[in-house]
Parts: structure tokens; sequence; C-alpha cells
């Protein structure tokens, strides 16, 4: 039982736990119409860059006039750099001044400060800021008013975004809402219903029912690495969409790399992610994307569904998610044309097809190693590497038939399977098994339903 102000100290002493030096922000004399401070930036920035003055120059004037526009530009600052013109002996010449130290996590400054006043259209002072820059807002509401919900935390941000200080959202990675039991995060273009908690700090911890999720939000999230590694890996914006991966998300797909960079290296089986239906699978299947083309310098990667309307809803998404991927996919529309998109090519690449078009034999299209097949609903269709013997009842001749998945692999010989599915996939299902390992992930109906995910059916 505390009151607001006790729950700020508290989670200010977490912060401090976790290495970051903190601050009451009434102690630092700065100018009051800025929404940084501006000690930290020049301290991070001169700890990894020489020449940043011109790139603070440039995220302080975004000039969008739209506070999502201004927050997918920095954003792509922040993870690539921010161009700056230099002199050099040869004359001048562009370099990318980094933000963050992503390798070097100890080069960056990190400070938690809390009532950081800021006047914009208002004046107001946000419960606790992360910054290297403005990186995470943090809003506190005490459990112990009846008449103050968590959803009012969430109303007092969008409030700050849309009226009082939206300067300061420019910058936002991600918020976080709490009542020192209950803690969600969301992004700022998140709905009240899409901020969700954080329940585990590692992925082998117990997750049970009406648990408290303030300690593991903090501690899974805000942790120096941790934070590092969701900015750089697991935030993604889908068309002006800000999606912030979920925590069976995040531990599910690193899984997946790890699982992809042993056994799917070894035996070509990179195992299955079951991930139950309204979970985010499509999200999930993009971010392991967007971090195997990393990890493997650029793959080729081939989405492979068993349905045109699955093919079309998973397209989608992988089209509005282009500047995470760094690259738009493409639907192969036949055979030959997904032959041809393969046809000599040495890296790159993200491709849609449909099973259909493996329904009969179809040669060789690329034997590289380093092609992903990633397999929508994989319990589903695929199978038959095996023969079975069957019967052609007008000549009485008996022959060989394989299953559609055979015709996949003879056409990607080397590539590496990973297969997806919303289904359970059973212990006696030896074909699905056998074609794409074991499984890596679960996280299924009943989880989902009881973290919000999903909603049950009476």
């Amino acid at each position: 039982m505390f009151n607001e102000e006790q729950l700020e100290d508290m989670t200010m002493q977490l912060l401090s736990r976790l290495g970051y030096d903190c601050k009451n922000g009434f102690e630092i004399e700065r100018d009051y119409h800025s929404v940084f401070d501006e000690d930290i930036i020049f301290d991070s920035l001169a700890n990894i860059n020489k020449e940043f003055n011109d790139a603070i120059r440039t995220i302080k004037n975004l000039k969008h006039g739209n506070v999502v526009e201004d927050n997918k530009e920095f954003t792509k600052y922040l993870l690539q750099g921010v161009p700056v013109e230099i002199k050099t002996k040869n004359g001048y010449q562009y370099k990318n001044v980094k933000l963050i130290d992503f390798k070097n996590i100890e080069n960056n400054h990190f400070e938690a400060i809390n009532q950081f006043t800021i006047i914009e259209f208002q004046q107001k002072r946000p419960d606790i800021i992360i910054f290297i820059i403005p990186l995470v807002v943090i809003e506190l509401k005490t459990a112990t008013n009846e008449d103050v919900k968590l959803e009012d935390a969430y109303l007092q941000l969008h409030k700050y975004r849309e009226i009082s200080i939206p300067t300061l959202f420019r910058y936002n990675q991600f918020l976080v809402i709490s009542d020192g039991v209950t803690a969600k995060a969301g992004t700022i273009t998140s709905p009240y219903s899409r901020f969700s908690d954080w329940k585990k700090v590692e992925s082998n911890d117990i997750v049970f029912e009406n648990m408290p999720t303030h300690e593991s939000l903090f501690n899974g999230m805000l942790r120096k690495d941790r934070i590092i590694e969701l900015i750089s890996s697991y935030i993604l914006y889908s068309n002006d969409s800000k999606i912030l991966a979920q925590y069976h998300q995040y531990f599910g797909v690193k899984k997946a790399i790890e699982s992809t960079l042993t056994k799917g290296m070894a035996t070509g089986k990179a195992g299955i992610i079951w991930h139950t239906q309204g979970s985010g699978k499509s999200f999930s299947m993009v971010f392991y994307s967007g971090n195997m083309i990393k990890k493997l310098n650029n793959p080729t990667i081939v989405v492979v569904t068993d349905r045109n309307d699955l093919d079309n809803q998973l397209y989608d998404t992988f089209i509005k998610c282009d500047s995470y991927l760094k690259q738009k996919a493409k639907r192969a529309e036949s055979r030959a044309d997904l032959e041809n998109l393969l046809k000599d090519r040495e890296s790159g690449g993200i491709f849609f097809t449909t099973l259909q078009k493996f329904e009969e034999e179809t040669g060789l299209f690329s034997d590289r190693n380093d092609i992903l097949v990633l397999v929508d609903e994989a319990h589903r269709s695929h199978y038959g590497l095996e023969a079975t013997m069957k019967l052609n009842i007008d000549t009485m001749q008996a022959y060989k038939k394989f299953g559609t998945a055979k015709y996949l692999h003879n056409a990607l010989p080397n590539a590496i399977y990973i297969g997806f599915t919303g289904t359970p996939v059973e212990t006696k299902d030896k074909s699905t098994s056998a074609i794409f390992g074991d499984v890596i992930d679960t996280y299924d109906m009943t989880q989902a339903i009881m973290d919000g995910s999903t909603v049950p059916i009476m």
C-alpha cells in the first residue's frame, strides 16, 4: 500500500539497481523548453563520435509537423546513424554519426530522471524518462486509489503527446504505464488495448495467472542490454503503426534465431514455432526475418503459405514493414517466376509463394545453403518426404507418390526450413517434425487468453 510518490521512489530505486544514473529533475539546471538533458547527449555522443554537433542539430530540428513522421525519421537515424558532412583532406564527405553504440553498451550514458520539467504548449513533468536521448517515458498511477485506473496513465501520456508536450514523443521508442502491481508497455501509436504486460525476465521464467508485472517488466525490458536489443531489433514500423514485440514474440524469436544458427545450419531443420492464433504470429515472422537478415548477412528468404488468402495477408504484413526489413518483399506469380527470382541470385530478397506451386516435380531452383524457407501453418500441408505406394485404378499399376514437401525440398535442397503454426503440433505428428525439426517455442491458447492477446470463445 503506497502512494504515487512512494511508487515513483521505488521505481527509481529499481532503475538504480539496473545501473542507471538516477536524478531528480528539480535538481538539474537546464532549459525547460528542451526535451533533452544536454549534458547526457553530449557525453554519450562524445564517447562514440568525433563529429556530433551537426547530428544533434539534425535530430533537434525534425520538421515534419507530425509526431509519428518525426518519430519514424528519428528512429531511422537512431538505427542507421545521422548523415553529416565533414571536411577531410580530400574535401567534404558524408559520415553517419551514431546516436547509440549498439555494440559497446557501456559507451552509452544511461540516465533515469523523474519529474523532468518540459515547457511547450503547457508545462508538464512526466513521472520518469529514460535517457540517452529521451527513449522511454514512464507514467505511474497508484493502485491504492480506487478512482484511478491504469488506463488513466495511458490517457495522460496520450494527452502529453497530443496537446501538452508533443516534442518529447518525437524521440520515444516505447512507453510504460504501471500502478506498481501491473505494468504494461506500448508505443506512441498503440491504443490502450495493445499495451501489454512483460511477464518474463529470462525465457525459462514461469508465468502464472494474475502475476504482478511491475518488476518483471522493468527487469525484463529496461536493463541496459535488453533495452538496446529491443530498440535495435524488436521494434518496427508497419506503415504508420509502431510495433513493439510482446514478451512471447521476443523470447520465441530469440529461440528461433539460436535454433537456426545451430540445428538449422547443421541439418536444414531449424524447428517449429507454435504461437496460437491472434498472438501476432505474422509480426513474429517479420521480427525473425529482420534479425536473420542481420545475422546471416542478407540471406534469401522464401515464405511459403498453403492458401491464397494467407499469402495475401502475410505478404501485406511484410510489405508494410519494408523499412525494418530494408527491402520490399516480392510475390512469385508462378513456379517459373519463382525460379527466375532465385536463379543466379547470390544474396538478399524476400519472396512469397504458395505450396501449390510445388505439387509436381519442379527440379532444382537453387542449391545455396543460406536460403531460409519460412512455412506458415507448417502442420497442415507439408508432408511426404518419403514415397508412398499408390494404385492407378485405370492401369492397375502401382506407382510412387510423394507429398508437396518433397518437391519443395527438391527445388531448394540445401535451404534451412523453419515452420510457424497457430495450431498445436501433436507428438504423434511425425511428418511435420521430420520436415522441420522439434518445436522451438510454444505460446498456447491458454497463455494467450491469460495475457489478453486472444479473446476467449464463449
